[in-house]
C-alpha cells in the first residue's frame, strides 16, 4: 500500500509536558466505535488532552480519522456521511469476489477509509502514541500495530471472518481485532499510561417489541433472502459482532472505573445511519463520568 507525499497526520499535536491528559482506548463493533467521539468531544470540551490512543477494528478507524483532523465535531459529519454510504448491497457489487476466504476484498473499504483519512500515514508519525491490534489467525493471539501505514493496520483490524479475506501480515494473517480484545485499554496500561478512559457501547437484549422492529427492517430494507432469512452480509456481520463477546467487553470494562460505555439498542446498534445518535450517547455517559475522570486526573498530576 503506497503511502500519500504527506505521510504526518496534523489533527491534534502532542501535549506539552507535564499537560494533564488521558490515554483513551476505543473498542470495536459496528457501529459502536464511533460512541468513542462523544468522549474525545467532551475531553475537547475540557481541555483535557490526549496523550495516547488505542483502536480495536471501528475504532481503529475513528482514532486515525481524529489524529489526521483533530476535531470530534468533524469526524462525526465525516462519519456520517461515510456511513450513509456504506451498504451491504454495494459493498457485494463492488469487492464480492467468487473463491475468496471471504466474502469482499476489502479494496472498496479501504479506499473509501483512506478518503475518510485524506490520505494514509505512518502510525510512528503520529504527534501522540497511537495503537491498532488485530487478531493473529493462525496463532490466535492479539497482535499490536505501532508502525507502518495505518491503512494496512486498519486493514487487518477490521477484517470481521467470512466478511473480510483475511489481511496478508508477515508470516501469517491477520483478522478482527475485537475477536481477541473488543477494547484494547489493556495494551495501554502495559505501556504505563495513566489514565486510561476504555469506550465502547454495550449491547441491552432486545425485548419482543424491538425483534419485531428489526424484522420489519430487514423487509423493508430488503436485506431477506427469497423472503426465508437475512442476507449473508446481515447473518455474518450479527454473528460475528455476538462473537466479539460483549461480556468479554464488559469484563475489561468492569476493571476500569473510568469505563464509557453506554448500553446500545438492537435498533440503534444495527443502524448505520444513526452515527450522531450514537455520538450523542457517548457524550451523555462520559459526561456522567466526568466527575471520575476530572478526580483521576488530579490524582495523576499530584503523582507526577
Amino acid at each position: 500500500m503506497t503511502l500519500d507525499p504527506q505521510t504526518r497526520p496534523t489533527g491534534i499535536r502532542a501535549p506539552l509536558p507535564g499537560t494533564p491528559g488521558v490515554a483513551v482506548a476505543m473498542g470495536g463493533g459496528l457501529p459502536f466505535g464511533v460512541i468513542a467521539l462523544g468522549l474525545l468531544k467532551l475531553l475537547e470540551e475540557k481541555g483535557v488532552a490526549l496523550k495516547a490512543l488505542a483502536g480495536t477494528s471501528l475504532g481503529a478507524i475513528v482514532g486515525a480519522c481524529y489524529l489526521r483532523h483533530g476535531s470530534a465535531e468533524k469526524v462525526e459529519d465525516l462519519l456520517a456521511d461515510f456511513f450513509a454510504q456504506l451498504h451491504p448491497r454495494y459493498l457485494l457489487v463492488r469487492d464480492f469476489r467468487f473463491f475468496q476466504p471471504g466474502l469482499l476484498t476489502g479494496r472498496s473499504v479501504i479506499g473509501q477509509i483512506r478518503e475518510l483519512l485524506g490520505g494514509d500515514f505512518l502510525l510512528e508519525e503520529a504527534p501522540i502514541p497511537f495503537f491498532i491490534n488485530a487478531t493473529d489467525l493462525l496463532r490466535g493471539t492479539d497482535v499490536v500495530i505501532r508502525e507502518g501505514s495505518a491503512l494496512e493496520a486498519i486493514r487487518g483490524s477490521i477484517a470481521m471472518p467470512g466478511i473480510f479475506v483475511p489481511h496478508k501480515w508477515g508470516d501469517t494473517y491477520l483478522v478482527d481485532g475485537a475477536m481477541t480484545c473488543p477494547v484494547p485499554s489493556p495494551f495501554l496500561e502495559r505501556e504505563g499510561w495513566s489514565p486510561v478512559i476504555p469506550v465502547r457501547g454495550l449491547r441491552t437484549l432486545p425485548d419482543d417489541a424491538e425483534v419485531e422492529k428489526e424484522r420489519a427492517r430487514l423487509e423493508k430494507e430488503h436485506l431477506l433472502q427469497i423472503g426465508l432469512a437475512p442476507s449473508i452480509i446481515y447473518v455474518l456481520w450479527r454473528a460475528m459482532g455476538l462473537i466479539q463477546q460483549d461480556d468479554f467487553a464488559r469484563r475489561i470494562m468492569a476493571q476500569n472505573p473510568l469505563s464509557v460505555a453506554p448500553s446500545i439498542s438492537l435498533e440503534l446498534g444495527g443502524d448505520f445511519q444513526k452515527v450522531r445518535e450514537m455520538v450523542q450517547l457517548g457524550y451523555d455517559a462520559a459526561l456522567a463520568k466526568w466527575p471520575a475522570i476530572e478526580h483521576a486526573l488530579a490524582a495523576n498530576g499530584a503523582q507526577a
